[in-house]
């Protein structure tokens, strides 16, 4: 497979936010990851892998799922991972919706602008048993390749909130409209977090 490929083109292109949207794709790498979507039913449009690792990755993937084998030089062109990768899935995007809903507790990522944090905070939260997790516009791209492999497959556990306006103001306004207690994270704060007396429904910001 050469780097001029158009499936190679369309892999590099989701390292871009501009690409993921345009394609409304994102890029899973690496086994935890694709181990992570295929089992939480994750629509997969293709998969690719290298030869020698072949039989195992088409046993698992859904026969509608377009399966390649590709060089390993070529994965390693098409994923910006520090160690090698052995498997790539194309994962379609959440859809976006216009209403705020969920249970239990809300994490709001506000002006989290470093991936590797939005991915260790995406799985903190999934390990807590978040209800939901939302992104302010201002935040990192909750399905950036560095965030998806920071999460340790969470991002498929807990899948961020894809709002068609996630402005901070816009967000606010949603909470408030249904009477949503928000609570804002402060480490100076005088009441830890283990002594708070939690409610039932909340939102909580971090950032």
């Amino acid at each position: 497979t050469s780097r001029q490929n158009p499936l190679c083109k369309l892999v590099r292109s989701l390292h871009s936010s501009k690409g993921r949207r345009e394609q409304n794709l994102f890029l899973a790498e690496g086994r935890n990851a694709v181990d992570a979507a295929l089992e939480g039913g994750w629509p997969i449009s293709q998969v690719l892998c290298a030869p020698q690792e072949s039989e195992k990755w088409r046993n698992k993937v859904p026969p509608e799922t377009q399966f390649h084998e590709v060089a390993p030089e070529i994965l390693e062109y098409l994923s910006d991972a520090q160690t090698a990768t052995e498997v790539l899935a194309l994962c379609e995007l959440p859809l976006q919706q216009s209403d705020l809903k969920f249970e239990n507790l809300l994490l709001l990522l506000d002006s989290v602008s470093d991936p590797g944090n939005v991915g260790t905070l995406i799985r903190a939260a999934d390990a807590a048993g978040a209800g939901r997790i939302l992104l302010t516009s201002n935040s990192a791209d909750a399905f950036s390749p560095k965030v998806v492999r920071a999460s340790a497959g969470s991002v498929f556990h807990l899948p961020p909130i894809q709002l068609e306006n996630n402005s901070s103001r816009t967000i606010i306004e949603k909470l408030e409209a249904q009477s949503t207690p928000i609570l804002i994270a402060d480490a100076s704060a005088e009441i830890s977090c283990f002594d708070f007396a939690w409610p039932e429904k909340c939102a909580i910001v971090l950032g």
